[in-house]
């Protein structure tokens, strides 16, 4: 009964093997109660093109 949501996410293509993106997440338990919001925080994950396509290769992760 937990629910870990994103948003406000902003993706940037950095050129033809890397990428960037940013967004908020909220960690949210008692989904089926009181919903109360547990935590909230920050990703930016960077990724790089491989020939199976998009993969992300870090994340960094703030929280608070």
């Amino acid at each position: 009964n937990t629910r870990h949501v994103n948003t406000t996410l902003s993706g940037r293509v950095l050129d033809d093997e890397t990428a960037e993106a940013e967004s908020y997440w909220l960690f949210v338990t008692d989904t089926t109660g009181q919903p109360q919001v547990r935590s909230i925080g920050h990703y930016y994950d960077r990724f790089r093109r491989t020939d199976d396509g998009w993969k992300l290769a870090s994340r960094q992760i703030t929280t608070g």
